[in-house]
């Protein structure tokens, strides 16, 4: 799998879904990876979304 990098287009934002459920500790993964994505400030924006 390639490297993710917005280099060449500063506007790229990245949406990560996942099923969800109403406890936060079963959520905490997707939180921890668009905490990870985040820090590498390589997108201009970076959301989470629960189905």
């Amino acid at each position: 799998m390639p490297r993710l990098s917005a280099e060449s287009s500063p506007s790229t934002a990245i949406l990560l879904i996942a099923h969800g459920s109403r406890r936060a500790s079963a959520n905490a993964d997707l939180v921890r990876l668009a905490t990870l994505i985040g820090e590498r400030n390589d997108f201009a924006a970076i959301e989470m979304g629960f189905l």
